[in-house]
């Protein structure tokens, strides 16, 4: 569970006694670059959608203005999956293209990691994303 600020611990232990806090350090620090044309992102970037629709069309522009992208969704089989993050770890392609499901699980070498939009679909509706969110996305993405 991710906690925003620290004076929520004491609540939470007083709601749930017997849960269990761990706190993980982080090996890199986060910070925001400012937006950027998708013509002008660094190589090893990954761009993260929000819907198949956004990431199919990122991934689109990219093979057209700069030669390749990788694409990793959800809803790929995972042998799909694999096969797209190994194009993007031998390095056959400079980016990827994914949804938010790159921060389950996935570790690769990314450099930079870029927003198509901070607007998601809750499956309620369509809201802005938390910085807590973007946190999350970015760090699992890049993570060490």
């Amino acid at each position: 569970m991710l906690l925003g600020s620290e004076a929520l611990r004491p609540m939470l232990k007083a709601l749930v006694p017997k849960v269990e806090i761990i706190n993980r350090p982080r090996f890199s620090t986060l910070t925001y670059a400012g937006a950027k044309k998708i013509s002008r992102l660094p190589k090893r970037s990954a761009i993260v959608a929000f819907s198949a629709e956004e990431v199919y069309a990122v991934a689109e522009m990219l093979r057209r203005l700069r030669g390749g992208a990788a694409v990793v969704m959800g809803a790929l089989s995972p042998r799909t999956r694999n096969a797209q993050v190994a194009m993007f770890q031998a390095g056959e392609v400079d980016y990827l293209v994914a949804t938010d499901a790159i921060g389950m699980g996935l570790n690769m070498d990314v450099a930079h990691v870029a927003f198509a939009s901070l607007n998601k679909f809750d499956g309620h509706r369509q809201r802005r994303l938390r910085i807590s969110e973007m946190a999350q996305i970015a760090g699992r993405a890049g993570r060490h």
